[in-house]
């Protein structure tokens, strides 16, 4: 029998880093233009694991990154678990998050009707968009968008927790040549 688990926007997570201590993050919004996923807040202090923060404590701690990811995977593998809820999701920093991402392929259309597609290089061809707005092509990452921009795929339960313990995600170097955040060594 499939487990049935709730989510709200304002639930605040736990995750373990493997014997490193815990992190935690709160579910802030759903992205309706990102694969309807969920765009979490994940909060800088590792704890040790014995730590029991208050939930007013944790939502009061600077964020480390905005990410997508599905929340109920997570729950499900046992990586992270629901500790709580917060009606403090900052809805003014909502509207300023600015997420992108590149794209290997364009879609240019034909005259007459259809679509050709081409390959570009991926780091000349970035899309990006604030929470809840269509995605908008700018061709290379503008240099006032490098210091800010959070990476927007839809990342998988593992990769947020490698991002909590290491600072980046797996196997994505080529977006990092661009962005102020330092490539992954």
């Amino acid at each position: 029998m499939t487990q049935r688990i709730m989510t709200r926007i304002g639930d605040v997570f736990c995750a373990g880093l493997e014997g490193k201590g815990k992190r935690y993050f709160q579910y802030i919004a759903k992205d309706l233009y990102q694969l309807n996923s969920s765009v979490i807040r994940v909060f800088q202090t590792t704890y040790p694991t014995d730590a029991s923060p208050t939930i007013p404590e944790i939502v009061r701690d600077r964020v480390s990154f905005y990410a997508h990811t599905v929340l109920r995977v997570g729950v499900l593998a046992g990586a992270w678990e629901k500790v709580g809820a917060s009606k403090d999701i900052n809805q003014e920093a909502l509207k300023e998050i600015l997420f992108g991402c590149t794209h290997a392929l364009n879609h240019i259309e034909r005259e007459g009707g259809g679509y050709d597609i081409v390959e570009v290089n991926p780091l000349e061809n970035w899309y990006v968009w604030h929470i809840g707005e269509e995605h908008v092509g700018v061709g290379a990452l503008p240099k006032e968008y490098a210091a800010t921009i959070e990476l927007g795929s839809v990342f998988p339960y593992s990769a947020i927790i490698e991002r909590m313990q290491r600072g980046y995600y797996p196997g994505i170097i080529r977006e990092y040549e661009v962005l102020e955040k330092g490539v992954p060594r």
